[in-house]
């Protein structure tokens, strides 16, 4: 008898935000797939990797911090996430785990929702998975990107391995005045670092448009001070939709439906805000 894998997807992220369990199981009804989407708080990478390999799981997402550590875990990594250097999608090949990378297809699809990049100067702020990801995605859309870290070297040798320009430290942050589009890709914002300012709002100009990344809560410090220079803003929200449907070709190999994906993640956010 042949052994086919539980019909389950999981999660795996730090702290649990628990609301990709929602974007994909409306998916899931909305196509009529008897699947199962659920979300798991790690603090031991390794161990839940090898729980969710013996449970013969049929896949997982990644949240940071775990996007550039799951690599060495995996069995095979596809080129274009081997070339950014970060994981955030597996899928159980018949046993053997294979990581992409879906965040830069979501940052692309969001930004260009709203903004032309090809041409554009984008300044990155954030050189972990996320920011890896989304540099690589601007680049390919033919952008001037920037990167920005809080450690300038790390910044740099990113910058380095991508082929992009290097931004410099958070405390060099007044180069992104002469950015068209500025991405947060940091998790400063979100519900477990709110009480800072990625960028202050003498720093914003009124053609820009922003990005930010995180998605809890649902419009940031950030986006609200976006607004109020007169920005054009992209909630994290609609990344997250965007990397999830491509996310969720991989896992099922259907198309995603968007929109129930997006909707629903705008009304769970709504929700918690």
């Amino acid at each position: 008898m042949t052994y086919s894998p539980p019909s389950v997807f999981a999660s795996l992220s730090r702290p649990n935000v628990s609301v990709a369990p929602i974007m994909y199981n409306a998916a899931f009804k909305a196509l009529g797939l008897p699947y199962t989407y659920v979300s798991f708080e790690v603090s031991d990478l390794p161990t839940a990797i090898y729980g969710l390999r013996a449970l013969n799981i049929r896949g997982f997402s990644l949240s940071r911090p775990f996007k550039e550590q799951c690599i060495a875990l995996l069995d095979q990594v596809d080129w274009t996430a081997a070339r950014i250097g970060a994981v955030n999608v597996v899928q159980n090949q018949n046993g053997s785990l294979v990581g992409y990378n879906s965040d830069w297809i979501g940052a692309v699809k969001a930004l260009e929702k709203h903004v032309q990049l090809e041409g554009k100067r984008v300044a990155v702020l954030g050189a972990g998975g996320a920011g890896r990801a989304i540099a690589y995605g601007l680049k390919a859309r033919r952008a001037d990107v920037l990167i920005f870290n809080r450690t300038r070297a790390r910044a740099q040798r990113v910058a380095e391995e991508l082929g992009v320009s290097l931004g410099g430290g958070l405390d060099e942050l007044q180069r992104i005045l002469s950015a068209d589009i500025v991405v947060n890709a940091t998790p400063v914002g979100s519900i477990s670092m709110m009480e800072k300012d990625i960028v202050p709002t003498h720093l914003m100009r009124s053609s820009q448009t922003i990005l930010d990344t995180v998605i809890v809560p649902l419009e940031t410090d950030l986006i609200r001070s976006a607004k109020l220079a007169g920005c054009a803003t992209v909630l994290g929200a609609e990344m997250f939709a965007y990397q999830g449907a491509a996310a969720f070709k991989h896992f099922t190999g259907y198309e995603a439906p968007i929109e129930t994906m997006l909707q629903s993640l705008l009304s769970a956010l709504s929700a918690k805000s």
